[in-house]
């Protein structure tokens, strides 16, 4: 009915593996770059995260550049 490679292409994208995920282990201003007011800001996730867990409260992530 179909040829193969139309319904191969199709299973590849489905079932393909998922990326390996790393964490940047400190984030680097770059000059003139400045967290917005507000917050009590952390430049590492890491930090971030264990503080939020030892006072119960949620970590917001804040995007300032898109590449």
């Amino acid at each position: 009915m179909f040829p193969r490679t139309t319904l191969l292409l199709p299973l590849l994208l489905v079932s393909g593996v998922p990326a390996p995920t790393t964490e940047p282990a400190e984030i680097v201003l770059t000059k003139g770059d400045e967290p917005p007011p507000g917050a009590p800001w952390k430049l590492s996730y890491r930090s971030a995260r264990r503080e939020a867990i030892r006072e119960g409260r949620p970590v917001f992530v804040y995007f300032t550049k898109t590449y």
